[in-house]
C-alpha cells in the first residue's frame, strides 16, 4: 500500500508541476506553443464577454482566435471567468480545472460503485471515506492505482496547456 500512496502523491505533484508549467508559458514566456494569443481558453473567454455585452455575436467567426462552436451554456459558464479579467480569469479557470479532476474521479468511483450494487457485483468492494483514511485500507489500493493513472496522464497537461474545457465536459457527461 505504501508504494501505491508514494505513486498517488507522485501522480498529484506530477499533475501540480503540469499546472505550473502552464502558468509559466501563459504569464512569462511568449513562446509559440502557448501563450497569452494563442490559447483554447481566449475563446471561451470572449463568449463570455459576448453573453453580458454582445449577444447577437456570439457565434461571429471575426470575432475570436479559435471559432466558438459551442452551446451557449459554456459561454455563459466562462462569464465569472470573463468579469475577472484575463489574468486573473485564466488562473481561476486553471485552478478549477485542478479541482474538477477530484470531482471527476469521485464521481466515477461512485457511478461504479452504484452499478456494481445493482448488479449485485462482489468485485468492487471499496470504501473510499475520508481522503485521509482512502490509504488505511489495502482493498482501495487499485482504485487508488488508477486515479494515480487519471492524474498523470498526458490529456491532463493538454487541458490545462492549451486552455481546454474537456474537465467541464466530463463533469457534464458524469
Amino acid at each position: 500500500m505504501k508504494n501505491t500512496k508514494n505513486f498517488f502523491i507522485f501522480a498529484l505533484v506530477l499533475n501540480l508541476s503540469y499546472l505550473l508549467i502552464t502558468f509559466l508559458f501563459f504569464y512569462f514566456l511568449d513562446s509559440p506553443l502557448m501563450n497569452k494569443n494563442s490559447n483554447d481558453f481566449l475563446t471561451f473567454y470572449k463568449a463570455g464577454h459576448l453573453i453580458i455585452s454582445d449577444l447577437t455575436n456570439l457565434y461571429n467567426i471575426s470575432e475570436y482566435v479559435f471559432p466558438f462552436r459551442y452551446f451557449p451554456i459554456s459561454a455563459y459558464l466562462f462569464i465569472p471567468f470573463s468579469i475577472l479579467g484575463l489574468n486573473v480569469g485564466y488562473f481561476l479557470f486553471q485552478v478549477v480545472n485542478f479541482l474538477l479532476n477530484f470531482i471527476n474521479i469521485y464521481l466515477i468511483y461512485k457511478i461504479i460503485k452504484i452499478s456494481s450494487e445493482l448488479n449485485n457485483n462482489d468485485l468492487f468492494d471499496y470504501e473510499l471515506g475520508s481522503f485521509k483514511g482512502i490509504f488505511n485500507k489495502s482493498k482501495n489500493e487499485p482504485v487508488i492505482h488508477q486515479f494515480a493513472v487519471f492524474f498523470i496522464i498526458l490529456p491532463q497537461f493538454l487541458n490545462y496547456f492549451l486552455g481546454q474545457i474537456n474537465n467541464f465536459v466530463t463533469l457534464f457527461v458524469l
